[in-house]
């Protein structure tokens, strides 16, 4: 008797782990569903001198691969009452123009401006540059 329900037990978790296992069809499942054909290009949006606009700044995107990106931005209040803005494609002032990263740095994120904002010297500057 105890072999039999030894039999069962085995059975069902070979079951359990074959169910968990087999999902062949979720790497398609990303294809399933298209990228809406409305949605904007992230270089579009995001592009050398175009105006910061914090309402779309966090916006989704497709990618040169025609993949989803929903860029995650860090947003700061300046001293000055400024609000800098930045994310893994741009930085920039609200309602300043954006300055592009390099796509190929290892650290997105402008320290100066950072540094400079917290010390009062925010808001618009005449020029900018990449960190």
């Amino acid at each position: 008797m105890k072999r039999a329900w030894l039999g069962v037990a085995l059975g069902l978790v070979v079951a359990l782990v074959a169910s968990c296992t087999n999902r062949s069809d979720d790497d398609n499942s990303t294809e399933a569903v298209p990228l809406p054909k409305d949605l904007p290009s992230c270089a579009e949006l995001f592009a050398d001198g175009k105006t910061v606009d914090t309402e779309q700044f966090g916006r989704a995107c497709r990618t040169e691969t025609d993949d989803l990106e929903v860029p995650r931005y860090a947003s700061i209040e300046c001293a000055d009452g400024s609000r800098l803005l930045w994310n893994e494609f741009a930085w920039g002032y609200d309602k300043a123009p954006m300055t592009l990263f390099d796509p190929e740095a290892a650290v997105k994120i402008p320290a100066d401006q950072v540094v400079e904002c917290q010390n009062g010297f925010g808001g618009a500057p005449t020029t900018t540059t990449a960190p």
